[in-house]
């Protein structure tokens, strides 16, 4: 088999374990860590855009608030956008760099960068450090292939939870207090409007990486 059909074999694999059995247990971590990718993006964003940070809060209900100023359009944009755009990144870098090693690093650092400099509740602070810690021990000490492979793993898995969160939270509504019904009450429009355009956009990240992830490389 080919490189590009190892990967396709990975994904696909990957892609059914999560539809099937997204509820259980193994899969929690991966969804508590989307949520600290969520309120990253809204951190990051507000930073970006000349504001600031007070705090994370990650719960042990798959759910977190980050409290940045900032530019409030982009920073409320920048939850679920930002989590996919996250999760996008870790998969390319999986794909398409043969660095897995230290990229598994570099995402350790990060995560326990933001965990001890924003997070500030005890369980979003554990989860911070559990994942910060396994993925810098993952860099140091497993080989290029078993980091290949959790990357492949975590950014797919990231993606797919990215997807169905927006889709349940933006266009069902399922969620009291979604970011795009904040955006419609302090903006204007439905709070549907938003939730189409936000999923939009994260679907065409989605596809774009799928593209990327599967372009065969040049021999």
């Amino acid at each position: 088999m080919t490189a590009e059909k190892d990967r396709l074999f990975i994904l696909v694999l990957v892609a059914a374990l999560a539809y099937f059995f997204w509820n259980w247990p193994v899969f929690y971590p991966i969804r508590v860590f989307t949520v600290l990718l969520h309120e990253s993006g809204h951190a990051v964003a507000g930073l970006l855009t000349g504001g600031d940070v007070s705090s994370i809060k990650v719960f042990s209900n798959v759910s977190g608030v980050c409290y940045a100023s900032g530019l409030r359009p982009v920073v409320l944009a920048a939850g679920y956008i930002g989590a996919m755009f996250f999760g996008c990144l870790i998969l390319l870098a999986a794909a398409r760099t043969a660095y897995d090693r230290s990229v598994s690093a570099a995402l350790g650092i990060a995560v326990l960068l933001v965990t001890f400099l924003y997070i500030r509740n005890v369980f979003g602070f554990l989860a911070g450090l559990a994942w910060g810690g396994g993925l810098l021990y993952a860099g140091r000490r497993l080989d290029g292939e078993v980091n290949d492979f959790l990357l492949s793993f975590v950014g797919l898995t990231v993606c797919f939870h990215g997807l169905n969160s927006a889709w349940a939270h933006l266009i069902q509504g399922r969620a009291c207090n979604t970011d795009a019904k904040m955006m419609a009450r302090e903006y204007f429009g439905p709070h549907w409007l938003w939730g189409w355009l936000w999923m939009g956009v994260i679907v065409v990240l989605f596809l774009g990486t799928l593209a990327l992830v599967l372009k065969p490389k040049r021999r």
